[in-house]
């Protein structure tokens, strides 16, 4: 079970962003909205974020690694309001963004009908609607080697 909780007029998720650097970029998703996103999804229920770090990986790219490859280095607070088919529904997420201490070589994109896997240059990052935005000030300003907590109020 996933932690989405109803949290008064809110939706609490508890969810991991992955930064995983790859030899020509870094991999980010593309919604059908056409927005980008690191790998990552909501944490389980009894699940440390690092094990849903390592399982959302997997998941998503096929890529499993060993825990000690992945470093905490931000928490991310995102308000945002979702609008799904009229209905306006407001999310308060609480996000930790593991970097993945090593590079890899990403031979293997994915594509739905929902999201593409993709590459993205660190050079072309500015030109990405990257959501929650300060994630993309994260990667260029390179601030991985102390604890940063992002606040974004939309």
């Amino acid at each position: 079970m996933d932690l989405t909780l109803p949290a008064g007029e809110f939706i609490l998720n508890i969810r991991v962003h992955i930064i995983m650097e790859t030899t020509n970029g870094y991999l980010f998703f593309k919604s059908k909205n056409g927005h980008y996103s690191l790998v990552g999804g909501r944490v389980k229920a009894g699940e440390t974020s690092l094990n849903a770090a390592q399982r959302e990986l997997e998941e998503e790219t096929g890529i499993r690694l060993d825990l000690e490859k992945f470093k905490l280095i931000s928490m991310v607070e995102n308000f945002y309001t979702h609008n799904n088919s009229g209905a306006q529904t407001k999310f308060q997420e609480i996000g930790f963004v593991y970097l993945v201490k090593e590079k890899i070589e990403f031979i293997d994109p994915r594509f739905t009908e929902e999201f593409a896997l993709i590459e993205i240059p660190r050079l072309d990052l500015d030109k990405y609607n990257i959501l929650p935005a300060p994630i993309k000030a994260l990667i260029l300003e390179e601030r991985v080697e102390t604890f940063t907590h992002l606040l974004v109020n939309n």
